[in-house]
């Protein structure tokens, strides 16, 4: 992970860690917004990429079993096919999460929260005590404002190929 990458979501890590602090944390849940039942997290291809440099880097496991994962949650969900709704409008799609629950030894989700998507580090409970997601949301206003500071820098990043 490039210094860069963990500049973007400090944002989010920084309201996390506040979160914690009082007592506010993902820690004690089940973790149903990672899981078909609530989960329509979709990333953009800078996410995609730092996930799979974060991954290759990993020791645990093989960049090939990842991508076996990611092929099977996509065959599963049919992740592949798009479904339109009324209007026209492009209607996402409900999935378990490849890197969720891995095994024993990763309970929750495999990636650390330096590498985690956007939008999965601005979703977090609303109050503490939580253990099933009964109270938890995106802050969209935080999420607004982390990709307003680095909207150019990401296009550039991109367009350059320099991730």
């Amino acid at each position: 992970m490039d210094l860069q990458s963990k500049q973007r979501r400090q944002l989010l890590l920084d309201k996390m860690l506040a979160n914690e602090n009082q007592g506010i944390s993902c820690k004690s849940c089940s973790g149903k917004c990672c899981t078909f039942v609530a989960n329509s997290m979709q990333i953009t291809e800078l996410e995609g990429v730092e996930i799979a440099q974060y991954l290759n880097e990993s020791t645990d496991y093989p960049l090939s079993l990842w991508l076996q994962r990611m092929e099977e949650t996509i065959a599963n969900f049919r992740l592949d096919q798009v479904v339109y709704g009324q209007g026209r409008k492009r209607l996402r799609k409900s999935y378990t999460c490849p890197f969720f629950n891995v095994d024993s030894k990763h309970p929750g989700c495999y990636i650390p929260p330096e590498n985690k998507p956007y939008g999965c580090l601005g979703f977090n409970p609303l109050s503490s005590g939580l253990s099933d997601g009964q109270n938890c949301g995106q802050d969209k206003e935080l999420l607004e404002k982390r990709e307003d500071s680095w909207k150019i820098a990401e296009s550039q990043l991109v367009t350059n190929s320099l991730i």
